[in-house]
C-alpha cells in the first residue's frame, strides 16, 4: 500500500501541501504562539519524510483551533503518508465539513479512500461481511447533495421568480404570453417548494445526526462487548452515525442501516462546524 499511495498521491500531496500552508498562512499568523509553532513543526517534519511527526505536530494544531480546515487538510495528508488511512480520511472529512468546497482534501480523500477498498478486496474472503468506506449514510443521500446555503439561494431565486411570472401574467394583455408566464409561474413554485422541503428535512433530519469515522479495520459487535458476535468487518475511513456510549463501546449506524457497537477508541468524531 506504501508505494501504492506514493505513486498515486505523491503529486498531489507535494504540489498541494505547500498551497494549504499558503491558505492558512494568515490564519497562522493571527493564530496563538502554539498553533503558529506546532503548523512550523508539521511542514517541517513533513519536508524531512517524517509523517508520523508531522501529523502529531498538525494534531497539536488542529486542538487550538479546531475551526481551520487547511490544518485539518494538512493532518490528513500526513496521516496519509504516515499510512494511517482512518485517520487520514478522518482529517479529510473534517475539512470538508468545515469547508465544502475544498477540492484538495476531496481529491485526496477520494485517493485514500480508493487505496483502501482495492487492497480489502483484493486480499479479503468473499464469505465475510464487511463495510467499505465510501456511502453515505443510507436515507440522507438526496438531502445532503445540496449545502443549506444552495438550498436557501435556490429557494430565494424560486419565490422570486415565481412573483415575476404572476407579475408578468397579470400586466399582459397577450393571452399566449399570460400562459407562458403562468407556467413559468408554477415551475418556480414548485422549485421553491422542493428546495424550501430539502432544507427543512436537512436540517430537522441531518441537522441533529453525529456522525464519526472508523480508525482502524475492526469487527461491529451486535452488543458492548467482545462477549457478542461479530456482525461485520469494519474498514478504516468508513462513515458511521454515533447512538450512545456504553463504558469503552459506542454504538453506530453503519452506512448500510445497520446497527452495531464498536470499540469508542476506533471511532472519530466529527465535530460540528
Amino acid at each position: 500500500m506504501k508505494a501504492l499511495l506514493a505513486r498515486c498521491l505523491l503529486g498531489l500531496l507535494i504540489t498541494a501541501l505547500p498551497a494549504a500552508a499558503q491558505e492558512t498562512a494568515a490564519p497562522e499568523a493571527a493564530a496563538p504562539d502554539g498553533v503558529a509553532a506546532a503548523v512550523s513543526a508539521g511542514k517541517e517534519a513533513f519536508w524531512k519524510g517524517d509523517f508520523t511527526a508531522a501529523e502529531q505536530a498538525y494534531a497539536r494544531a488542529v486542538e487550538q483551533a479546531p475551526t481551520v480546515p487547511d490544518l485539518w487538510y494538512n493532518r490528513g495528508t500526513a496521516a496519509a503518508r504516515a499510512e494511517r488511512p482512518g485517520p487520514a480520511m478522518h482529517a479529510f472529512e473534517q475539512a470538508l465539513l468545515l469547508a465544502p468546497g475544498h477540492a484538495d482534501a476531496a481529491h485526496n480523500l477520494g485517493v485514500v479512500r480508493q487505496q483502501v477498498v482495492e487492497a480489502a478486496l483484493a486480499g479479503r474472503a468473499s464469505d465475510k461481511r464487511s463495510i467499505l468506506p465510501g456511502e453515505d449514510d443510507a436515507g440522507t443521500g438526496l438531502l445532503t447533495a445540496l449545502s443549506p446555503r444552495s438550498l436557501g439561494i435556490l429557494f430565494a431565486i424560486g419565490w422570486i421568480l415565481l412573483f415575476a411570472g404572476l407579475h408578468v401574467g397579470r400586466r399582459t394583455r397577450t393571452a399566449s404570453v399570460r400562459t407562458a408566464a403562468s407556467f413559468a409561474a408554477v415551475v418556480f413554485g414548485l422549485v421553491a417548494l422542493g428546495a424550501g422541503a430539502l432544507l427543512y428535512g436537512r436540517q430537522s433530519v441531518v441537522g441533529d445526526r453525529l456522525y464519526g469515522v472508523v480508525a482502524n479495520e475492526g469487527p461491529a459487535r451486535q452488543g458492548p462487548g467482545e462477549q457478542y458476535p461479530v456482525v461485520a468487518g469494519v474498514l478504516p475511513g468508513v462513515k458511521v452515525r454515533l447512538g450512545g456510549e456504553e463504558g469503552a463501546w459506542r454504538q453506530v449506524i453503519l452506512p448500510d442501516g445497520g446497527g452495531a457497537w464498536m470499540p469508542a477508541e476506533q471511532v472519530l468524531p466529527l465535530l460540528r462546524p
